[in-house]
């Protein structure tokens, strides 16, 4: 499986958002009935998210076995600068990459409600800042399904959010990102106390943002009640991607199949803690076609604005 490709970045390491919507891959799998977005954190360079999704892919292909991944919809990775073109200003920034967080997701939003269709629907799978990614988008939805008085584009029927870089204030009732359908989104926060990035980073920066938005729901899932599945873990900051428990085994269950927990024996014989060899195909991101698409194969989605 070739995973398809989204980008509003500007270069392959730090940058600028791109106020449009770029393209690679497969692009009539945009058609599909069922989309999902899987969206990195802060600190990605392009290599590191597309080799951080492909991995991800071949674990969930393995837990899904043997249904086929392709059964569950076609999924595209989705690039945002979350970075610095330093490695170390890249750490020491993430807390301040908040704009550009709400940028990526409001063209997201102009991806779902201009590209896509009502008879589709629509998936996230995110990480860290990424959530913030995710939540901008549905609220810049919702504020535009409420000045046209109608739903626009296509729905959005899952999230799933791990470790999420999102003040938990902030998703409260009457807050910018509370639940306004008690229907859909179904969401997932997967969460940890353990999480010290979290702990120790983000209330930094959103003193340095002026948001005071309080702790980040990655910590302990709050507020309780606003998520319809909230899962408690003891993962560190980096580990959710790749874990087989409580993460991978979700994902099947948002996207409506379910599949047997935590088998004790992998296809290939080896144990569930082990990633076997995969066939999956892959690409390899040539580093100089992110700031060039239209002398590549990158296409343009949505125009800038």
């Amino acid at each position: 499986m070739i995973l398809d490709e989204l980008s509003v970045r500007t270069q392959p390491r730090g940058g600028t958002v791109y106020r449009g919507m770029r393209a690679r891959g497969q692009l009539d799998q945009l058609d599909e009935p069922r989309i999902i977005i899987l969206v990195h954190g802060f600190n990605v360079d392009c290599k590191g998210a597309q080799h951080t999704y492909q991995e991800f892919l071949e674990r969930l292909q393995v837990q899904a076995w043997p249904t086929p991944l392709q059964s569950y919809g076609a999924f595209w990775g989705f690039y945002w600068p979350g970075d610095h073109r330093s490695r170390v200003m890249s750490v020491v920034t993430f807390p301040v990459r908040i704009d550009e967080a709400k940028e990526a997701g409001r063209q997201l939003a102009r991806l779902i409600i201009d590209r896509l269709k009502p008879n589709q629907e629509i998936f996230f799978v995110a990480h860290s800042l990424g959530c913030r990614v995710v939540m901008e988008a549905l609220y810049e939805i919702a504020v535009r399904e409420h000045q046209a008085g109608i739903n626009l584009g296509a729905p959005v029927r899952g999230v799933f959010l791990m470790a999420g870089a999102v003040p938990y204030q902030l998703c409260q009732d009457h807050a910018d990102f509370r639940r306004r359908d008690p229907l859909r989104p179904r969401d997932w926060v997967i969460h940890s106390a353990h999480d010290w990035v979290l702990h120790w980073s983000f209330p930094g920066g959103e003193w340095a943002q002026g948001e005071r938005g309080g702790e980040a729901i990655g910590r302990h899932g709050w507020p309780a009640g606003r998520w319809l599945h909230s899962v408690p873990t003891e993962l560190g900051h980096g580990d959710y991607w790749t874990t087989w428990p409580l993460v991978i085994e979700n994902v099947p269950e948002m996207l409506g199949r379910p599949v047997a927990h935590q088998p004790s024996q992998r296809p290939d014989g080896s144990h569930s803690g082990t990633l076997p060899s995969s066939d999956l195909a892959t690409r390899s991101i040539d580093i100089r076609e992110i700031g060039t698409p239209l002398e590549s194969d990158w296409k343009v989605l949505l125009e800038p604005i």
